[in-house]
């Protein structure tokens, strides 16, 4: 019974299930990458495994999205006055920490890192 529930050769669900968690990654569940990733981690750990699945782990870790970065202008000011400098800090955080995007991307990158 529990046989046909836990499988040894899990590869294909391995491969679904992290497609599913780099597509809808969102950053208003207040999860870090590593979280997230961690069962993927654990699951990867034999070297067979991840050389197995290697070339399928790289296809799905490419970005699906567009890149936005591209059209963003950021004008030139003469000085830092603190309430610039507190509103800029400010927007830092919520587009590099905020976005959904970035969020999905920061996900790839760990996992590009891991079976690199």
């Amino acid at each position: 019974m529990v046989s046909g529930v836990w499988s040894l050769d899990d590869g294909e669900a391995l491969l679904t299930e992290l497609a599913a968690v780099l597509h809808n990654a969102k950053t208003a569940k207040g999860l870090a990458p590593l979280h997230l990733l961690r069962p993927f981690f654990f699951r990867l750990r034999e070297k067979a495994k991840l050389q197995r699945l290697y070339t399928q782990i790289l296809e799905i870790l490419k970005p699906q999205i567009d890149d936005h970065s591209i059209r963003v202008e950021v004008p030139a000011w003469p000085s830092m006055t603190p309430e610039f400098r507190h509103d800029f800090r400010d927007s830092l955080v919520k587009h590099l920490f905020g976005w959904d995007v970035l969020f999905s991307l920061r996900l790839r990158l760990s996992m590009a890192d891991f079976v690199w």
